[in-house]
């Protein structure tokens, strides 16, 4: 098989899109899961919420270090039950 060339040079800069029910709980479980990942360095976080408020959309910006590390957070992201998408 031959060697897939990555799409992305790393570290870099990516904007992580979370949705989930429009509820403190979901900050806080999205902060808490990435603070196990960027301890120390600074996420940018951004809300908006839906038309109807029942949704509430998250972007994430980090700077990653791996493709292993954008797997991870996103299946951490994935795993939390106030999450519904993360793109």
């Amino acid at each position: 098989m031959q060697d897939q060339k990555e799409l992305m040079e790393f570290p870099c800069h990516i904007t992580i899109k979370v949705i989930g029910s429009n509820s403190d709980l979901l900050i806080q479980d999205v902060n808490s899961i990435l603070l196990n990942f960027y301890e120390k360095k600074a996420c940018d976080i951004s809300t908006r919420n839906s038309k109807n408020n029942k949704y509430l959309a998250l972007s994430v910006k980090v700077l990653a270090e791996s493709r292993e590390e954008i797997d991870s957070v996103f299946a951490a992201l994935s795993n939390s039950a106030h999450v519904k998408m993360v793109i």
